[in-house]
């Protein structure tokens, strides 16, 4: 009995326990409970029975026995065999009684419905009956107690949960393993028996019994606490960010300045920051609780709290330091300008100059001290704020801050005493002035006499040099007295003394020229005539000679004419003047005979010509040239040394370009982590090397060449092969690069032996040339280097074969899948390079499936689901399957069975659902299964149903079924009104939109009266089968009249649906006629009308892959086989958007291409050549073509192409009707009224508001209405209908329209909803960070221009396209930069409804168009990318924390924006001309910022969404204000703008009625020059 009131674990728990101590009392319960069976009880049955059996002796009872025959039959051995079955009972119980105990006790400890709505709202609901009620036994408390802590920059779990379920699970097998061990008392009695082993109570078992099932429910009560646990640590989502934070980077980025030096954050910004952070560090505390009962645990979050609290509150002390490094900087700023300013006036002044410029500087000073006296009340307003939060300073720098406030005062009483100085100082200069103006007057008398007796003191030429000296120092005198003459007259200027005239230092200086230039020249002359005669011939400059004397002559001849009636001095200049002519004639063999391409061969030939023996040697000089008179013989002297020159300039040109090239270094650079290097920089070089070539040959051809002949020859070979060899190692390294990445993958290399030895060759080679190109970098010296040239060529050779060799290897695995065939080279390369990780596929998936967006992996690698884009599971099951699905093989294999396998579930899924349609409500079905699957069992089902109504009862039948049809609808309706999950939401609502077209169409049958199922109007709908019920998994049929298809199959997801109007229905009907025929189809019509979407709808009915693709004019055929080559293989259908724009040419073959896969499909073929391939081809591929007929850029189709498709025209669609059904699914009660008058709405606008080229009311401006009424009533469920439509309609429409339509679009809506007033919107936050954003942009916050941002912010809420539309100063940049600024703002908003934004910005119109979206090389055919294909790649794959901005900031039109079509549409898809498929992000919007939208089709238009700006709504004042508001303080206080605003009105009105403006311009542009103008001339 004492056994049995044991227990092997501890549940008496009062209060909440940490891990450590329920594991110590659970092993402290378990070691008292074993301990007492191993080591009291079994001893004391041993001692009992020995003790009362001792005497007995031999016989029965033997306790000495040792024969184990005879104690078998003996009295004794029953006895200890009933103690032993006693004894298991005894320990079955208790094992039994604990383990039940136990699980009983973690059962009621989390027995508990625990709602974690936020950190601190958590709602504990005991489950038991016995917590409830007026007798309710008190609760104990949470068992567990469990840290939230702070732990490497996240907030985690002190302990895992984990580890407790590992604990309380231990506990328990602990207690199961401690009684199956406990020895049979019969071998400790039976001492004198041979015991081989000791043998064991037969107990409890760990595989059945009552431990596994405690376990299972100890199990599943501690999987039941997990959940809270998650949820609750989900709370502190918001403080993740923050703790992560990096303080110092983070604060540092408060401090940044401009370019000019300016901060980015002012202290005000800093200052609303700080209160912010203490009022963050406050909500912490008080909103996380310290302790949070979570059932099971008790949660402590105190640390946490702690830590956030404390970090708010060192974020704002740091920036408080910031804030005191500013206000201490100022100061010093400002000791630093008052010190100068102190200094300026104390200076002592040493001339009336100085006193003048002081006096100046001292009445500046008022105006400086006021400047800075503002910037001192700013430090004491920013020392306000340190002092505000306590802030504490060293004394030091209120010490700084004291004495900078009194430093004006300092300054203005030295002002005055300086003033005094001044004027003392102003009188002694003054008299210090007049007695030098008296001696100055003395020193111009006596220079007027020596002027005036220059002409009879000189006139012999013998002294010309003593003469020519006097004339320099005369000249420097007079100009002594010009600089004297200047500054007397400055200072009596300075001190208001009337100014004197020294008009005769003028007269004296004119007087004194012609001595001055007779005298200079004919020194001048004699000097170079001497020096000419004597010096070395080789010395002479002729240039400079002809210069000299030319200039001599000119200067002479004025001399002669001056003097011609002066006795003496005539002759000197009439003697000069002759000797200069005399010189003259012997300039021309001067300047020929040394001409610097003279050699020896042309002195020779002088010789030669003339009979001389010239001898140019360091004697030879121009004296005894002109005694050889060569006069004679000048012409052929000037000839020969004419040919020097031609040939001296050849030398000159070869010498020029050998030194051009001398420094010329190849720019060979580091590439990548590869190892070696690459060139870069070529261009400049080859501009050289092409213009050298270019000179060189001109030189070859050259008459004067003979003498150089072999140098240029021999340069010209040089530079040709520099030209070959660069030619060659540009397209080697060309491919290097592309080949290099591929072949670095062990997996390629594995893959493709031969490429990767020839790649490895030649890689060999590249990086042992590359290498000595980047150690003698020189161009000259490394392109000399021996078979350089063939080992490039060599390169080329085999790179071409590796590249054709990875093409064929490409082409291969694409034909092991045919899928592969739609994605490109880099990307089917890129899953190549990494098969040994098939998770490395996953990126691709949705490329080459509909909608498998990841595939579920286990941890062996079996693939067991797939999810599609809307998180949407389906596991991968099906009846016969045999085996998991593993990555094994190739890739291309086992994406063949994933392929396989997707369908084979699909077609499970839909058989199974069809099954179990009938056994459960349709309410209830419709949450069971995919959405994918809802939509074809609901009409295999409606299928089957109508068919059964108007087979069995006719007219009747189908009558009735019509009204349980419609009843069954309003269930659905219903249902989509509640509480539903999201997938659950968008299920519904797809079906909601395919049953309200069953339902008008069993409307319109029974209107029509049919009664038949072989009517026409029942056999032309599109209807859904099953094949044979009798077998598991039987495939589905589609059938529409007498076609008929196999469903395709493969996975959808969870996607909406199209509204089906008479005219879907229309198109579905030629469409499948067409694909019965094995003809392609073509619709065709205006922008908006649903051609593309119902292609791709079409494809969604039929369960088929639907491969959209956006055609350009720079499509070729090979790009367009390798679409086709997919489509054929695979089975899956191609819509070719836009694709009349493909050229003509291009037309032609494409039509042989579709000709052939449409007679391979006639012919029943399995197999096919296609361009030189032999492809398997699968009968249900279809082609299609949508068009935009009549629109610029468009071509029209060859008839022969024609004929391979069947077209149908798509006109406008039913507004009403499809509005109608889609407000239906998103749960409106009265669909019908809201979309008459959404669509009577838009009529009315487009007849009655102004005809704009931005202006749509198609299909694409309901849909956006629709789509914003839909979230509008998800959000607002109880708001009346129309009051939301109304709204919808505005905040989609108003952002488009211009300030005269706005008024008579809201009377076009008051008048649809009388009586009904929108009310004003609150954007709070949103609001506040848009009106901080302007302030620091230094931007007014006119109401038009706030509006327009939060316009622009609801735009980009529903359209993942958009424009800004507007002239130059309407502000479209300021919007944007303003929007984006508030939402960087509010990225830690509580609500959690911004992000921060990313922004891409580029200029369309300054590429050209392969480089913006990519191109072929025309040699190679090498696909690069171009600037937009790498931008929305970066932001289609960047994080979905911020959203992705991409801005186009130039001019829309028909030539780039088309390429566009499928990015701004449903389909969001970038397509590029390489054939790759870029999916748009989720969180990513295309932005266009342009003027006008004149030249853009209207297909672009009908795309995207328009905020439209006017400069009228803004007005000039905003820029007057915010030109004042940048002013300096002591401009700014004399309000300019006060008198702006009072002209510039004015001004504009004359200019826009009284002046003819040659140049338009708008009233902003004038606005902001004239304010530029003036910011100029302030």
């Amino acid at each position: 009995l004492k056994v049995q009131s044991m227990s092997l674990v501890n549940t008496a728990f009062q209060k909440s326990v940490r891990l450590e101590e329920f594991e110590t009392a659970q092993q402290q319960a378990l070691a008292a409970t074993s301990s007492h069976l191993k080591e009291a009880w079994l001893p004391s049955l041993k001692s009992g029975i020995r003790s009362n059996l001792k005497d007995i002796g031999k016989g029965w009872f033997n306790l000495q026995e040792k024969d184990e025959r005879v104690y078998a039959v003996s009295k004794l051995a029953r006895l200890l065999n009933k103690v032993k079955l006693m004894m298991q009972d005894s320990v079955v119980y208790l094992a039994e009684d604990s383990l039940s105990a136990y699980a009983s006790f973690i059962d009621a400890r989390t027995a508990f419905d625990v709602d974690v709505r936020s950190v601190n709202e958590v709602r504990v609901v005991p489950l038991s009956d016995a917590y409830l009620g007026p007798h309710a036994e008190a609760r104990p408390p949470p068992l567990f107690m469990l840290d939230v802590v702070v732990k490497d920059k996240d907030i985690v779990w002190r302990q895992q949960p984990s580890a407790f379920v590992d604990m309380v699970l231990s506990a328990f097998r602990r207690a199961v393993e401690a009684v199956l061990d406990i020895p049979q008392l019969e071998k400790f009695v039976m001492e004198g028996l041979f015991w081989s082993h000791t043998p064991m109570l037969v107990t409890v078992s760990k595989y059945e019994g009552v431990p596994p099932a405690k376990e299972a429910q100890i199990a599943a009560a501690l999987a039941r606490a997990q959940p809270p646990l998650d949820a609750y640590l989900a709370t502190f989502d918001r403080y993740r960010p923050f703790v992560a934070l990096e303080l110092p980077a983070s604060i540092a980025s408060w401090d940044k300045r401009s370019e000019e030096g300016v901060p980015e954050h002012s202290v005000a910004d800093i200052k609303a920051e700080v209160k912010r952070q203490y009022a963050a560090a406050d909500d912490v505390e008080n909103t996380v609780p310290a302790e949070t009962d979570l059932g099971l645990f008790i949660v402590s979050a105190s640390s946490v709290s702690q830590f956030i609290a404390e970090k708010h509150r060192e974020f704002a002390s740091g920036l408080l330091d910031l804030v005191a490094g500013r206000v201490r900087g100022t100061v010093t700023e400002l000791h630093d300008a008052f010190n100068k300013i102190f200094g300026a006036v104390t200076r002592k002044p040493r001339n009336i100059e100085e006193v003048s410029e002081l006096e100046d500087y001292m009445l500046k000073v008022p105006d400086e001290l006021e400047a800075l006296r503002t910037q001192i009340e700013t430090a004491q307003k920013d020392h306000a704020v340190l002092e505000e939060f306590a802030t504490a300073l060293p004394d030091s720098d209120f010490r700084f801050m004291w004495a900078a406030i009194a430093w004006p005062k300092k300054i203005e009483e030295r002002v005055g005493e300086v003033r005094a100085e001044c004027d003392e100082l102003r009188q002694t200069f003054q008299n210090a002035m007049m007695s030098d103006q008296d001696g100055f007057h003395k020193e111009l008398d006596q220079l007027d006499k020596l002027v005036n007796s220059f002409g009879t003191r000189h006139t012999s030429l013998e002294k010309v040099r003593e003469v020519a000296l006097e004339v320099q120092r005369l000249q420097e005198q007079v100009k002594a007295c010009e600089g004297k003459k200047a500054q007397f007259n400055s200072r009596e200027a300075i001190f208001g003394r009337p100014i004197t005239d020294y008009s005769h230092l003028a007269k004296i200086s004119k007087n004194f020229e012609p001595y001055a230039t007779l005298w200079l020249n004919a020194s001048a002359w004699l000097a170079w005539h001497q020096e000419w005669l004597t010096c070395p011939f080789t010395r002479l400059d002729p240039e400079r000679m002809r210069k000299d004397l030319e200039g001599a002559q000119k200067a002479i001849a004025k001399s002669v004419k001056h003097f011609q009636d002066t006795p003496h001095l005539g002759d000197v200049a009439r003697t000069i003047r002759d000797q200069l002519a005399d010189f003259m004639p012997h300039m021309p063999l001067v300047e020929a005979l040394r001409n610097p391409g003279m050699r020896e061969r042309h002195w020779e030939k002088i010789n030669e010509v003339t009979g001389k023996k010239i001898e140019v040697d360091e004697h030879f000089t121009l004296t005894k040239m002109l005694g050889l008179e060569l006069e004679e013989h000048e012409e052929a002297v000037v000839k020969e040394c004419d040919v020097a020159g031609k040939e001296y300039q050849i030398e000159q040109t070869l010498d020029n370009m050998e030194a051009a090239w001398a420094d010329v270094d190849l720019e060979i650079v580091s590439y990548r982590e590869t190892g070696t290097y690459v060139m870069r920089g070529f261009d400049e070089i080859q501009q050289q090397l092409d213009d050298h070539i270019v000179m060189t040959q001109t030189m070859a051809f050259s008459p004067y060449k003979a003498a150089h002949a072999q140098r240029i020859e021999e340069w010209e070979t040089k530079l040709k092969n520099m030209s070959d060899i660069f030619e060659e190692w540009i397209k080697v390294q060309r491919s290097w690069m592309y080949l290099e990445p591929i072949f670095s993958s062990d997996d390629i290399m594995r893959q493709l032996p031969a490429e990767g030895k020839r790649f490895e060759k030649v890689d060999v080679k590249w990086r042992r040339a590359l290498g000595e190109a980047h150690d003698r970098p020189h161009a000259i010296t490394f392109c000399a280097k021996r078979d350089l040239l063939d080992t490039f060529r060599e390169g080329n050779v085999l790179l071409d074969q590796v590249q054709k060799g990875l093409s064929d290897y490409l082409e291969t695995k694409r034909q092991g899948f045919s899928r592969f065939y739609f994605l490109s080279n880099d990307e089917l390369l890129e899953i190549l390079s990494q098969t040994k990780d098939p998770r490395a596929v996953q990126p691709h998936l949705p490329k080459c499936f509909e909608n498998i967006n990841i595939i579920e992996f286990k941890e062996d690698l079996e693939m067991v689901g797939m999810y599609s884009g809307e998180k949407e599971y389906i596991p991968f099951e099906y009846s016969d399957k045999k085996e998991p699905l593993y990555p094994t093989g190739n890739v291309e294999d086992w994406m063949t069975n994933v392929e396989r396998t997707m369908k084979a579930t699909i077609r499970h899924q839909v058989y199974a659902a069809a099954v179990d349609y009938k056994s459960r409500p349709r309410t209830e079905w419709v949450k069971q299964w995919p959405g994918q699957i809802i939509l074809a069992g609901a009409g295999i089902y409606w299928s089957d149903e109508t068919t059964a109504a108007l087979r069995d009862g006719g007219l009747a039948g189908l009558t009735q079924y019509a009204k349980k049809y419609h009843d069954a609808l309003m269930d659905l309706t219903a249902l989509v009104r509640g509480e539903l999950t999201k997938l659950q939401r968008m299920s519904l609502g797809a079906l909601i939109t395919l049953d309200v077209h069953a339902r008008d169409v069993l409307d319109s049958m029974v209107e029509q009266k049919v009664s038949s199922e072989h009517d026409f109007k029942w056999i032309s709908q599109l209807r859904y089968a099953i094949d044979d019920w009798d077998v598991q998994d039987s495939k589905t049929l589609v059938i529409q009249v007498d076609s008929q298809f196999d469903y395709g199959n493969e996975y959808l997801g969870n996607t909406m649906r199209l509204v089906v109007t008479p005219l879907t229905d229309r198109i579905y009907l030629t469409l499948t006629g067409a694909l019965s025929m094995t003809l392609g189809g073509a619709p065709a019509g205006p922008a908006g009308t649903g051609k593309t979407e119902t292609t791709k709808d079409l494809a969604k009915a039929l369960a088929k892959q639907c491969v959209v693709f956006n055609c350009s004019d720079g499509l070729d055929y090979l790009a367009m086989a390798k679409f086709f080559k997919g489509v054929a293989a695979s089975g899956a259908w191609a819509c070719f958007d836009e694709f009349n724009r493909i050229q003509l040419e291009v037309l032609s073959v494409v039509a042989q291409q579709v000709l052939s896969i449409q007679q391979a499909q006639n012919e029943g073929k399995r197999q096919f050549m296609f361009s030189g391939t032999n492809l398997p081809i699968k009968p249900n591929c279809g082609v299609f073509i949508t068009m935009n007929p009549g629109y610029a850029g468009r071509a029209e189709l060859p008839d022969n192409l024609k004929a391979l498709f069947r077209t149908c025209a798509m006109m406008v669609p039913s507004y009403a009707m499809i509005s109608e059904i889609s407000l239906y699914s998103y749960g409106f009660n009265d669909p019908r009224t809201c979309a008459n008058k959404l669509v009577g709405c838009l009529r009315l606008a487009s007849e009655q508001l102004s005809s704009q080229d931005h202006y749509d009311y198609g299909m694409r401006a309901v849909k956006s209405i629709i789509v914003a009424a839909g979230n509008l009533k998800r959000k607002e469920p109880q708001t009346e209908e129309l009051l939301l439509t109304m709204r919808a309609i505005k905040d989609v429409n108003l952002p488009k329209f211009t300030t005269e339509d706005i008024p008579l679009f809201n009377g076009i809506t008051q008048d649809l909803f009388p009586g009904l007033t929108l009310p004003e919107p609150d954007y709070g936050s949103l609001m506040t960070a848009l009106q901080d954003a302007c302030v620091a942009q230094n931007l007014e916050q006119v109401s038009s221009f706030v509006n327009k941002c939060i316009q622009l912010w609801e735009t980009i809420l529903v359209r993942h396209g958009l424009m800004l539309v507007g002239e130059t100063f309407s502000g479209k940049t300021c919007v944007l930069n303003t929007l984006y600024s508030a939402l960087s703002a509010l990225k830690d908003d509580p609500s959690g409804a911004y992000m921060a934004a990313q922004l891409y910005t580029l200029n369309p119109k300054s590429v050209t168009m392969g480089q913006l979206y990519g191109q072929f090389d025309d040699i190679s055919h090498e696909w690069s990318d171009g600037v937009l294909a790498v931008t929305y790649r970066t932001a289609a794959t960047a994080s979905t924390t911020e959203r992705q901005w991409v801005m186009f900031d130039g001019p829309v039109d028909a030539v780039w924006i088309e390429n566009m079509n499928t990015v701004l549409d449903d389909n969001k898809k970038l397509c590029l001309m390489s054939g790759e498929i870029i999916k748009m992000g989720p969180t990513q919007t295309m932005m266009f910022e342009v003027e006008d939208l004149s030249v853009a089709s209207p297909a672009t238009v009908s795309r995207v969404g328009i905020v439209y700006l006017q400069t009228v709504a803004l007005g000039w004042e905003p820029l007057v204000n915010s030109w004042e508001a940048a002013l300096p303080e002591y401009v700014r206080k004399h309000t300019p703008s006060a008198l702006l605003k009072a002209v510039i009105g004015p001004c504009i009105t004359a200019v826009r009625k009284q002046v003819r403006e040659i140049v338009p311009t708008s009233f902003m542009m004038l606005t902001n020059n004239a304010l530029q103008l003036l910011s100029g001339l302030l």
